[in-house]
């Protein structure tokens, strides 16, 4: 019996390992994660901090006991050496406390990234956290409620920090959100960001921009203080959220290629530099939309697709007679910000100049609404990039009330497509007063670009 390997229990290793159980059933399968759950939904992380969600044991989308009906899994399971030569690993068990080697004839790695620490000094301190995993957020909550912080401080810009200030607020923390003038755009333009901070502001957040985060200190009575230019902050606890990086120590004699973001390299069919490594998710990079530079693959969409393509390529059966391709991605992201949503896709400001694009932009605040519903309705807030002088989309962003940032999806396919403002304009979209106005944001940021290019 042929035997497939998966490391990595969430998005991208558990869809791939179930994949390639119904693709080929008689395949033996053994999957291994280091952590004791597997099967969970990350992104739901922060609403079970935030109390939205109870359980815990919501966030699981799989059965296990079902899971372990089709294939064999082992948690609790670090892999210290990948041997491609040998066609096995080395796996460490916590519970065995021991070494064991497994053989493989094809091979998935699906380890995806542990949050970043960018060497912090203090980082590993105790009351400070980052958010990544289910231990992580276990981890945090028994902090909480141990210790009924009064204030915290979050140090990072993104996405994640959207979330950690919504759950820090709803837990009645007082915050400081601290960011590094370096890094205090990114992902989002000033434009956006700026609406970003005004509802943060709203909320009671304290705001610092800082040119330099020297590090963490121990204080008095179990305190911390965060150390930045020639000041320091006294809190009860710290979030840090400084991004991702790939935890590939177990691959370094292995001989994989990796990328300028030192992602494991993948080609269309996701296989790697050795004939039966394939790797998906989080911990990969594959040549981007853009300039033709590689990528990280990052997002939980991503994964999950990535892994169905993994599964069935590295199953020795293909569905369709061949090996399934990865189209590569448009990085869309979207989040709730308390009576808010921002959304993103594609390039922002910094990194179209990073690739010596030449583009311009709009940024348009439009009404959610027709104009006799909207005299209580927040405006749409729309922010398009564009190159000149041919008009093609390279990025937009979008900050709204709810359910007006979804139209991020049709900016999204407008970049996949390489679309320009000229054939964007003539979009056709729904309209009903209650729900949008007749001119949709969309078609309003065209017009503006069109307008900026002749």
């Amino acid at each position: 019996m042929e035997r497939l390997i998966v490391i990595g229990g969430l998005a991208a290793g558990l869809t791939s390992a179930l994949k390639a159980n119904r693709t080929n059933p008689e395949l033996e399968i053994l999957l291994f994660d280091r952590e004791p759950f597997i099967g969970y939904g990350i992104c739901g992380l922060p609403y079970f901090l935030a109390g939205d969600i109870i359980d815990y044991n919501k966030l699981f989308v799989v059965d296990l006991k079902k899971i372990r009906e089709q294939i064999q899994v082992n948690l609790n399971t670090n892999v210290v050496e990948i041997n491609p030569r040998g066609g096995k690993i080395v796996t460490f068990s916590e519970e065995k406390r021991k070494h064991e080697e497994y053989f493989y004839d094809r091979l998935i790695i699906a380890i995806g990234a542990k949050a970043s620490k960018r060497n912090l000094p203090g980082a590993d301190l105790n009351g400070v956290f980052t958010l990544r995993n289910l231990r992580d957020a276990l981890a945090i909550k028994s902090f909480m409620e141990q210790n009924r912080p009064d204030k915290a401080v979050v140090i990072g810009t993104g996405f994640m920090t959207l979330h950690t200030l919504y759950f820090l607020i709803r837990n009645r923390i007082n915050v400081y959100w601290i960011r590094s003038i370096k890094y205090k755009y990114f992902p989002f333009d000033k434009e956006i960001l700026d609406l970003i901070d005004t509802v943060a502001f709203d909320k009671g957040v304290k705001i610092i921009d800082v040119n330099e985060i020297r590090g963490i200190e121990r204080g008095v009575n179990n305190s911390l203080n965060i150390v930045f230019d020639d000041k320091s902050i006294k809190t009860d606890m710290v979030m840090l959220c400084l991004g991702t990086e790939i935890d590939h120590t177990f691959l370094k004699n292995a001989g994989l290629r990796l990328g300028r973001n030192n992602g494991i390299l993948v080609d269309r069919t996701l296989k790697t530099n050795f004939y039966n490594i394939y790797a998906a998710g989080d911990c990969t990079e594959f040549k981007g939309k853009f300039n033709y530079q590689t990528m990280l693959m990052k997002g939980a969409l991503t994964a999950n697709r990535m892994g169905r393509i993994a599964g069935e390529n590295a199953s020795f059966k293909y569905i369709r007679g061949r090996p399934k391709f990865f189209d590569g991605q448009i990085p869309t992201l979207i989040s709730p910000f308390f009576e808010y949503e921002v959304a993103i896709t594609g390039l922002n400001e910094n990194q179209a100049n990073s690739m010596n694009l030449k583009f311009d932009s709009v940024k348009i605040k439009q009404a959610s609404k027709a104009k006799y519903f909207s005299n209580n309705a927040p405006s749409v807030h729309l922010k398009l990039l564009f190159e000149k002088p041919g008009g093609k989309i390279i990025g937009a962003q979008i900050f709204g009330p709810p359910y007006t940032t979804k139209r991020i999806d049709v900016l999204s396919l407008a970049i996949r497509k390489s679309l320009t403002v000229f054939e964007l304009d003539n979009l056709d979209t729904a309209y009903s007063p209650g729900i949008t106005p007749v001119w949709d944001p969309i078609l309003i940021a065209t017009r503006f670009a069109i307008d900026k290019l002749k």
